[in-house]
């Protein structure tokens, strides 16, 4: 078997296109989730529970799973961390840009 060389530019190439690939794929810091959570929390309580009708369900993860920061894993949402099944069925919760 004959060893595949490549040239020090190929290698950095790969290397950066492994970082990206990982940047887009990671979600916020436990921190920052900790704090949208409570963020979340807090609405529910001043908003009040309101539960979106099956219907509302069904367009709000159309719109996620078209969003770029929709991971499959989950379903998560990578902007904000939050799980998409269950976000999307409160009616005091949004999506963190501003898409529903």
């Amino acid at each position: 078997m004959i060893p595949q060389i490549i040239t020090r530019a190929e290698r950095d190439a790969r290397k950066l296109a492994a970082q990206e690939v990982a940047a887009q794929a990671s979600f916020p810091s436990n921190w920052q989730m900790l704090k949208n959570l409570a963020g979340s929390l807090g609405d529910l309580v001043t908003d009040g529970i309101g539960q979106r009708s099956p219907k509302e369900i069904e367009v709000v993860l159309k719109i996620c799973a078209a969003c770029p920061h929709y991971r499959e894993k989950g379903p998560r949402c990578a902007k904000c961390g939050c799980y998409v099944l269950l976000k999307s069925r409160a009616t005091a919760l949004h999506c963190p840009i501003g898409k529903w």
